[in-house]
């Protein structure tokens, strides 16, 4: 199982690139930010609106159920890894990929 700190640094690493709605350019955002936009949802955010509340953009992304599975999905990916004597790695993408 994966503690805290792996759980955020794989959430750190994976990014999702999606159009801004204002002004088309794209921009970058980790799952990181969309599972804490989803604590502070869950927390009780009181706000109307994504204008109100950046959390509420972020959170619309892309569900917790989803986030959950691929931080199980990377657990269970270590953990055969390490029964072989091995261990798994996310290298950065080569530029323009």
């Amino acid at each position: 199982m994966l503690d805290r700190e792996e759980v955020r640094g794989l959430l750190e690493a994976v990014v999702l690139v999606v159009p801004c709605n204002v002004c088309g350019e794209e921009l970058e955002v980790t799952l990181g930010q969309v599972a804490g936009s989803h604590d502070a949802l869950c927390a009780g955010c009181l706000a109307r609106g994504e204008s109100e509340c950046p959390a509420m953009a972020y959170a619309r992304l892309l569900d917790r159920e989803t986030i959950e599975g691929l931080a199980a999905a990377w657990a269970q990916l270590q953990e055969h890894a390490r029964r072989a004597g091995g261990r798994v790695l996310i290298r950065p993408l080569p530029e323009g990929a």
